[in-house]
């Protein structure tokens, strides 16, 4: 029988280890940007850590009810395909969920992202950027500002690479003992010393404020749920966030405090007057690397100059609201995350008993008399609309 496809989008959609794990990752971070919104009273670094959070609720739910590919006779699982039951095996009840599916490529994404960047990504970096270790004989002063500031900010002592590269840049990859803190031609010919010295102490700040592996988890959870394009747009804001408190933490070590706003603003205006493109690594969101260098945008791991010159002085754009206010409306913003994580089961039933009845209801040759559910157990129903079944837990369609 011929299904409507709208209906068969449906039933993908409402699959529960699926629907929950995104419907509650999309309140989540609506929730969670509210409250970095309105609160003033939350930093550069909570205001990161809030973005990320509500990445934790798919994995949450994954961990708890595995995705699953195979409906096998009204249950899923992990089988090898379509069998056929009954006599002469002419009845076919497996039904490939498309929507578990893309979860367990999202583990898979996850878990390889981890893997190579824990072990293999300071190996990727360096060769893909060519990088090459500064000797003992080159720029002598600035590897005696990155070691006193290594000192002062209480790191280990990274070793500083070099990129034959002329655009002006300036990056971190590894952590621990495995640091390299990287300087391109480009910057070392653009900045003064009391300049460099200032985005060495950014990058060293990415150290001490252990960015390298923010990013790495963060860089896992956008892969678990690489399908929802929220996901990647609130890595991205945490990352911003995550350089402005860099921008703070290297604030703290330096004399002259704008010299860091001076740094970064001729970068930038190097890099607005020459035609830059973004590599595909980094595009798809496989760098290792923390870069000073990078155009602003929605998907932009960087601020924008202005946003980064206000919050680098504790500048507001707009006047913050009372701290009474604050506190009410973001217990506001929560007790509505409560209720609406209490309310998506009744509006999963009420999708699958109300909307997609109806949505299967203009199928050729659909009879409205045949559509009829009844309940196997309190939080199991069946719902029958023509020869289509579906089945809300787990949801799936099967064609009989």
């Amino acid at each position: 029988m011929y299904v409507d496809w709208w209906g068969q989008i449906l039933g993908q959609l409402l699959q529960p280890t699926f629907f929950y794990s995104t419907v509650l990752a999309l309140a989540a971070m609506l929730c969670s940007t509210l409250l970095v919104r309105i609160n003033h009273t939350i930093g550069s670094r909570g205001r990161s850590v809030m973005y990320v959070l509500p990445l934790l609720v798919p994995l949450a739910i994954t961990c708890l009810f595995p995705p699953q590919l195979y409906l096998h006779g009204g249950m899923l699982s992990l089988g090898p395909g379509p069998e056929s039951f009954g006599p002469g095996g002419g009845l076919e009840t497996n039904v490939l969920s498309y929507a578990g599916m893309a979860m367990v490529v999202g583990l898979v994404l996850a878990y390889a992202s981890l893997v190579l960047s824990r072990f293999v990504g300071n190996r990727i970096t360096r060769k893909l950027m060519r990088v090459v270790d500064m000797g003992a004989d080159d720029f002598p002063e600035l590897q005696a500002d990155v070691s006193a500031l290594a000192v002062e900010m209480g790191v280990a002592m990274p070793r500083i690479g070099l990129v034959e590269d002329l655009r002006p840049n300036a990056f971190t990859f590894g952590s621990g003992k495995h640091t390299t803190v990287v300087f391109s031609l480009g910057i070392l010919d653009l900045l003064d010393r009391e300049e460099l010295r200032a985005v060495a102490a950014h990058e060293l700040a990415h150290v001490r404020n252990g960015d390298v592996d923010f990013k790495r988890i963060s860089q896992a959870l956008m892969w678990l749920s690489f399908f929802n394009p929220a996901a990647h747009l609130a890595i991205r804001a945490a990352r911003r966030e995550r350089e402005k408190y860099a921008d703070e933490t290297a604030r703290q070590f330096l004399e002259e405090k704008d010299t860091l706003l001076r740094a970064i603003e001729k970068v930038n205006a190097f890099i607005e007057g020459t035609s830059r493109k973004r590599g595909l690594i980094a595009s798809v969101g496989l760098s290792f690397s923390l870069s000073i260098a990078e155009r602003t945008s929605l998907l932009s791991d960087h601020p924008s100059f202005t946003d980064r010159t206000r919050s680098y002085r504790g500048e507001r754009a707009h006047a913050p609201l009372p701290r009474a206010a604050c506190i009410a409306l973001s217990v506001a913003v929560i007790a509505s995350l409560a209720v609406a994580v209490v309310s998506v089961g009744d509006v999963h039933s009420a999708i699958m008993h109300d909307i997609l009845p109806g949505a299967l209801g203009h199928m050729p040759g659909f009879d409205p008399s045949m559509v009829h559910s009844y309940h196997l157990r309190s939080d199991i129903a069946l719902t029958h609309v023509g020869n289509v079944t579906v089945m809300p837990h787990p949801i799936a369609m099967s064609v009989e």
